[in-house]
């Protein structure tokens, strides 16, 4: 069997060339690689946490020199200045945001001056925890792509990623073993890799079919 040999430390890569394209993803994947050449100047990307928003967002960033928003800065600064000078931004995790005053004003700064944004959160729109009429109509109007829970190929793609990305050495017939008993989830994956990740640093053990199955038992 081929292996996949890496090094620590932990370097994840967003590169545009290794977001995997799945059913699960090609939908919100084939929205952002045309927009916005429609109408619609914001837009909403939602999905499952580890699903590969930030991933997919950053790949659009690549694409039209979008700055990233800190949303810890709103309310503290103008909407103007958030921008950075830029016709395109991205906000992140939009769910975890506690101003709802200063999210409206950066949404009706950017309709007033034509700018692009793109809003990323865990949750569908509908169940963002948002009470201000004006923000939520708003919200609910937007294009809103979404990334599905993963199928067999985005969840594959996931845990090769997670082992690049965390420079371990891991056989194909280990990923094959894990997907066939585990759950279809990016978070349960990730919580999986991360337990044998740590146990293998502890025990310095190779991460082999008999060294992960107990682990995935007790889970």
């Amino acid at each position: 069997m081929a292996q996949i040999a890496f090094q620590w430390p932990v370097s994840v890569n967003y590169a545009a060339s290794d977001f995997i394209i799945s059913g699960s993803n090609a939908e919100a994947a084939r929205f952002l690689d045309s927009w916005p050449e429609d109408s619609a100047r914001i837009a909403l990307l939602s999905g499952p946490e580890a699903s590969g928003k930030t991933h997919l967002a950053l790949r659009w960033k690549d694409r039209t020199g979008a700055s990233l928003i800190d949303q810890a800065l709103l309310g503290t600064l103008a909407s103007a200045e958030l921008w950075n000078g830029h016709t395109h931004a991205i906000l992140e995790d939009i769910h975890n945001i506690i101003d709802e005053t200063a999210f409206f004003h950066l949404l009706r700064h950017a309709e007033s001056h034509n700018l692009c944004l793109l809003l990323t959160s865990r949750m569908h729109v509908p169940l963002l925890p948002f009470t201000l009429p004006d923000l939520r109509s708003r919200l609910l109007a937007l294009p809103a792509p979404h990334i599905d829970a993963p199928d067999e190929m985005a969840l594959h793609g996931f845990l090769m990623k997670y082992c690049a990305d965390h420079q371990l050495q891991v056989h194909e017939d280990v990923i094959a073993y894990l997907m066939r008993r585990m759950e279809r989830s990016f978070t349960v994956g990730q919580a999986l890799m991360d337990k044998i990740s740590r146990n293998s640093i502890e025990t310095k053990r190779e991460i082999t079919i008999p060294f992960i199955k107990p682990l995935i038992e007790n889970m």
